[in-house]
Parts: C-alpha cells; sequence; structure tokens
C-alpha cells in the first residue's frame, strides 16, 4: 500500500537538501539550475526525501533523488507526469540496486549506461 506524501517545492537547495543529496549530485551544479527555474527541488514527507526534476520537452527528468520511499513518490510523479500530459519520465541514477527495485513495481527500462556507472532508465506513459 502506498503511504500519503507530502511534496514541498523548495525555492532553493537548501542545506538539508544539499546534505541528503550531495552523494547522487556529483559536482554537477543543481543550485544554479533551481535558481534559474531550469529545475526544481523538492522535500518529500515524511518520508525525508528529496529530488531535483526538470522537464526537458515533454519528459519529466528525475535528476537524482536521495531518502526513503522512492518507490512511493514515484506513484505522485507518475500521476503529475499523466496530468502535465508528459509523455514519461526520466531517471537517473548510479545506484545498480536502485534499478532493480523500481524495474520491480514500474516499467521503466535501462536506456543507458554512461560512462562512470549512472544508469539512465525510462518509461513512456504517452506512447512515444
Amino acid at each position: 500500500m502506498e503511504k500519503r506524501l507530502t511534496f514541498k517545492r523548495l525555492a532553493r537547495l537548501t542545506g538539508a537538501a544539499r546534505r541528503a543529496l550531495a552523494e547522487v549530485m556529483g559536482d554537477h551544479d543543481f543550485a544554479d539550475e533551481i535558481r534559474r527555474g531550469v529545475a526544481e527541488c523538492w522535500q518529500v514527507d515524511p518520508a525525508r526525501l528529496f529530488l531535483i526534476t526538470r522537464i526537458e520537452k515533454k519528459e519529466l527528468v528525475v535528476c537524482c533523488a536521495a531518502g526513503k520511499s522512492l518507490i512511493d513518490a514515484c506513484v505522485y510523479l507518475l500521476a503529475a507526469a499523466k496530468q502535465q500530459g508528459l509523455h514519461s519520465i526520466r531517471f537517473h541514477t548510479e545506484k545498480p540496486a536502485f534499478v532493480r527495485l523500481i524495474t520491480r513495481y514500474f516499467p521503466f527500462e535501462l536506456i543507458e549506461i554512461r560512462k562512470g556507472g549512472e544508469r539512465v532508465l525510462r518509461m513512456v506513459i504517452h506512447g512515444r
């Protein structure tokens, strides 16, 4: 059964979000993207989950995520993407265990493994 989660959009990359996401952000400057409105930072409670997302063309991109209940949060992300008429959701992760976990619950496909081990997954929502 999915958990009831609350998504709060943060105006900037807060200290708590930066600490939680530090391991998965790498050297990418998401703070600048969030400040410019290109990306959004989300705090999901009570899961203590942080996400950085952006929309590219008609695709919801989860740039990085850290915390608990990410699978439960995906139910909400899928609903939001459908409501906005997006075609797909793309996840970026460096954790092979996450790939195994998410593909158990959602029809994500591994579309790329990048140098350094970053994995890119996509789930098509509306045909493409």
